[in-house]
């Protein structure tokens, strides 16, 4: 198992392509939901997993964790109170019963629906032993090995965690030095931030107790980093990797372990959420899911019709293309190529 599967859906629309605009809250277009922030929303056009191109599009976004939303999906957008600039409403990780069309009309509205997915967690309110159950006995023993494995072969196999201010400046030191050599930052250019401002945001975070950070180690060379938030009990998995050249170590597999042993011990996290898109670890490490989509719901603008389209025909091409190598034995050939050639 490893921590960097991905699908072309999930990162075409990560949330890290979107920047913050303004993040004052804004008036709620969609009554009984909130809060809402103005957020340049990156869509992100990919063939299989190389990035072609971006086009952002100013929206609100609500901000509410998925734990939070009402039951149903809005059925009108308040328009009145949507900026004239502002294309749209956007909706992460909106809990939904059934699937639902990529494409339709609502209201006044076009509603584009990109992915759905099971969205992942684990509940830390169990306690260690609590945890551990909801593992068959086969997966436990062949998690058990691979931290056996790893700490024979390099030492301590639990993650080094980070949480205080004064200690950020070596997390992102060592989180930075393994996320430049994972394929994520590579190809995808969706690694762990670069830069002071980031770091000076770690630091920030860490002050008001935001930050949970955890780093793998080989002796002195970093092998695998975790940088989740923790907002009054939840913790989200932000950016993650590991460093291919210790793969056959199942890396993550050992950091994922570590990781959830150490909140469980911690006691303060109620729980663990492992963000949106699909992953084996996710679905390993978790202990319950809920069905997700990402819901856009837009002008009814020409160049938006066209935006979506082509978004949709890109997203459908690329899987198609996938399906065929799947079928005539390249697909993970080509995948393992691309990733090495980044």
């Amino acid at each position: 198992m490893t921590t960097n599967d991905t699908t072309a859906a999930e990162a075409a629309t990560d949330t890290a392509a979107d920047a913050v605009v303004d993040d004052v809250p804004v008036d709620a277009p969609v009554d009984g939901m909130g809060p809402f922030t103005r957020r340049a929303v990156g869509i992100r056009f990919i063939l299989g997993e190389k990035p072609l191109f971006q086009v952002n599009l100013p929206m609100l976004r609500c901000e509410s964790h998925f734990t939070q939303w009402p039951a149903g999906l809005p059925t009108c957008i308040r328009w009145d109170r949507v900026p004239p600039r502002v294309q749209g409403v956007l909706l992460r990780s909106c809990p939904i019963e059934d699937d639902l069309p990529r494409l339709s009309r609502v209201g006044q509205a076009i509603r584009y629906v990109p992915q759905q997915y099971p969205r992942f967690f684990a509940d830390l309110t169990l306690g260690w032993p609590g945890y551990l159950d909801h593992f068959t006995p086969a997966a436990i023993k062949g998690i058990r090995y691979e931290v056996r494995r790893f700490a024979r072969l390099h030492g301590l196999a639990m993650p080094r965690s980070f949480r205080r201010p004064e200690e950020m400046a070596e997390f992102y030191r060592l989180a930075r030095a393994v996320s430049r050599t994972t394929y994520q930052e590579r190809l995808l250019r969706c690694g762990l931030p670069e830069g002071e401002a980031f770091e000076e945001q770690l630091r920030q975070r860490a002050q008001a107790d935001e930050v949970r950070g955890f780093v793998l180690m080989d002796g002195q060379r970093p092998v695998a980093y975790s940088y989740c938030l923790h907002i009054n009990g939840l913790v989200l998995s932000q950016f993650l990797g590991y460093d291919s050249a210790y793969a056959r170590l199942s890396p993550g597999t050992v950091l994922m372990f570590g990781v959830m042993e150490h909140l469980l011990a911690e006691g303060r996290c109620r729980l663990f959420d492992f963000g949106q898109g699909f992953s084996q670890y996710k679905k390993l490490f978790s202990t319950g899911s809920t069905r997700c989509a990402d819901v856009y719901y837009l002008r009814r603008t020409l160049k938006n019709a066209l935006l979506v389209r082509l978004h949709s025909g890109m997203d459908c091409l690329s899987t198609h293309a996938g399906n065929v190598l799947h079928r005539i034995g390249l697909k993970t050939k080509l995948k393992k190529w691309l990733r090495q050639a980044a």
